[in-house]
């Protein structure tokens, strides 16, 4: 079937059978059971898809004619939680026990894999502007009466500028990790870069890539960013190379992939690319053009001439840069839509930063670890708590003493029972 979208794009809906998933087919059957496998549309790309385990929700109390009803977009008062994975990352770190809660609770529970995770949705843009209208398809596929969105790692990232966008498409949202107006932490708590230092790592073509494949750096993120916590998994990738558990083999496959992988370890890093590429690139120019003119001065209309074109030349190699693919991809590189991208999110950007235009009418919850050693939970402080005033529908943060940043993976009794007091509390609101 196709589902028609505003941009003018049709977007088709392959079949799991002949697209390659990661996780595998077999990954979700050993990780969940019970769980089945979906085909998600993609916004700026024909013929692109993303695939999402859905777990159904299990009841036989209300409502037993949608809930028996296995079409995903045909089950409209069935309640939807749509959970967003981050870096490095799979859908799998939602784990059973999350799934089974929520199920059981009479939820269906959806975690898409996030844009370029799998071969299947390989493409050149990853600026969050793009994966936020991915989302907003994919409310729109499920169209469901209550939507709770709960994000971790980028997926919060995705998650608040959603609800942003489209506040009426979403009952609450949860961040996971990482606070809403997150850049306005970083502004006034320098000391978080020290611990962003891949952000600027990833700016670099080639050494992040071989990095991660060969070197082990996903178990050095995974590992270090929980060590002074409870986090208590062992390492996902053991050091002959075999992995002992699903969730382990879903990283071990995105991350060290070979031809089945093809694109995606540099797409799951385009996210830093190009996002904070953005912030970096744009900034540059503004000081290459400054000097210019005050050197050659304003008068001349040549000159004014040469500063266009050679900034829309810079502007058109910047973009070429944000988007190095040192793997094959076979999706053409849009330089207008690069730039065009790549101009939005730095203005986006700053309007986050300045507290004007990031006012949330979607009841939001945060929830950081304490001990998290990739986001200081003091950005929660900051950008949230001491901001109050700009959730107009309310908003809440838990703090977990000995949670790490994968608090969700080490806390998931915890997380359940705090998403249900929190979802029970906003639907008695309204």
């Amino acid at each position: 079937y196709l589902i028609e979208i505003d941009f003018g794009y049709s977007i088709a809906a392959h079949s799991s059978e002949n697209v390659s998933h990661l996780p595998s087919a077999s990954l979700i059957a050993q990780a969940l059971p019970e769980a089945e496998i979906l085909e998600l549309p993609l916004s700026q790309c024909c013929g692109l898809s993303s695939s999402a385990i859905i777990s159904w929700a299990q009841t036989s109390e209300t409502q037993e004619h949608e809930h028996n009803n296995k079409d995903p977009t045909n089950r409209q008062n069935v309640p939807l939680v749509i959970m967003l994975h981050g870096f490095p990352d799979t859908s799998l770190t939602f784990g059973a026990d999350i799934h089974q809660h929520f199920s059981e609770k009479g939820f269906d529970v959806v975690v898409p894999t996030m844009p370029g995770y799998e071969p299947s949705s390989v493409r050149p843009l990853y600026f969050i502007s793009v994966i936020a209208e991915d989302l907003r398809l994919w409310l729109q596929y499920f169209n469901r009466t209550t939507v709770h969105v709960v994000g971790h790692d980028w997926g919060s990232v995705v998650a608040e500028v959603g609800a942003l966008r489209y506040p009426n498409m979403m009952t609450t949202v949860t961040l996971i990790a990482v606070p809403a107006n997150v850049l306005q932490g970083f502004l006034i708590a320098p000391r978080q870069l020290l611990h962003s230092w891949y952000f600027f790592f990833f700016q670099i073509p080639i050494a992040p890539l071989l990095w991660l494949k060969y070197a082990d750096g996903v178990n050095y993120l995974h590992l270090s960013w929980g060590k002074y916590s409870n986090y208590d998994t062992p390492p996902v990738i053991l050091q002959d190379g075999t992995v002992n558990n699903p969730y382990g083999a879903s990283l071990q496959a995105v991350f060290q992939g070979g031809k089945d992988a093809a694109g995606v370890l540099t797409s799951t890093i385009s996210y830093y690319r190009q996002n904070f590429g953005a912030l970096l690139i744009w900034p540059l120019l503004l000081c290459l053009a400054v000097p210019a003119v005050c050197t050659f001065g304003r008068s001349s209309w040549l000159f004014s001439l040469l500063l266009f074109f050679t900034l829309c030349s810079l502007s058109t190699l910047a973009s070429i840069v944000l988007m190095r693919f040192s793997e094959t991809s076979s999706t053409p590189i849009d330089i207008f839509n690069a730039i065009r991208f790549s101009l939005r999110q730095f203005v986006e950007s700053l309007q986050l930063a300045s507290s004007r235009t990031n006012e949330l009418h979607v009841p939001t919850l945060g929830i950081a670890g304490l001990k998290d050693q990739c986001i200081l939970p003091e950005l929660y402080n900051i950008s949230m708590v001491q901001q109050r005033h700009l959730f107009h529908a309310g908003m809440d943060v838990v703090f977990v003493p000995n949670g790490s940043h994968w608090v969700h993976r080490e806390w998931t009794h915890g997380l359940c029972t705090a998403l249900d007091q929190f979802w029970e509390s906003t639907s008695t609101q309204r």
